[in-house]
C-alpha cells in the first residue's frame, strides 16, 4: 500500500468518527428536546440555543434534571 493510499484511508476512518460522534450527539439533543417538549409543551428560543450549544456533559446533565424538573428553568439552571 502507498503511502497516499494509507493517508487516504485514515482520513477516511477518521471522517467517519467524527460523523458517528456528531451524528450521535445530534441525536441525543434530539431525544432531550423531544423530551422536554413532551415534558413541558414547549421550548422557547432561549432554551433551544441552549440545548444546540451544550457539551456533552451538559446533556448529561439536562437529561438528568428532566426526570424530577417541574420547569424549564430548573432543568437548565446552571
Amino acid at each position: 500500500m502507498t503511502i497516499a493510499e494509507q493517508l487516504h484511508r485514515q482520513g477516511r476512518r477518521k471522517g467517519l468518527e467524527a460523523g458517528i460522534k456528531k451524528g450521535f450527539r445530534k441525536g441525543r439533543i434530539d431525544t432531550l428536546r423531544s423530551l422536554l417538549i413532551f415534558k413541558f409543551k414547549t421550548l422557547g428560543a432561549r432554551y433551544e440555543a441552549r440545548l444546540r450549544a451544550a457539551s456533552p456533559e451538559e446533556i448529561d446533565r439536562y437529561l438528568q434534571r428532566l426526570l424530577t424538573a417541574d420547569s424549564l428553568a430548573k432543568v437548565f439552571k446552571d
